[in-house]
């Protein structure tokens, strides 16, 4: 088959995926105290369900992503 096709040049195109790193160095919270660390994501948690209330909305009830409480 490539006897057939010797018109033909194909050539392996260069990869260029550099790697991706970050650019912001995020803080990890102190995991040592596990209740404080649950308490904290509770709160922000409780946070992002406030704004998401406080956002207007095109009608009541039609959500993006629904957040509930446990």
């Amino acid at each position: 088959m490539p006897d057939s096709y010797k018109h033909l040049v194909i050539e392996r195109e260069p990869l260029r995926n550099d790697r991706r790193t970050r650019r912001i160095n995020i803080p990890h919270p102190d995991r040592g105290d596990l209740r404080v660390h649950g308490q904290r994501l509770f709160d922000s948690l409780n946070g992002a369900i406030q704004q998401a209330r406080q956002q207007a909305a095109a009608t009541p009830g039609s959500y993006v992503l629904k957040l509930r409480n446990l």
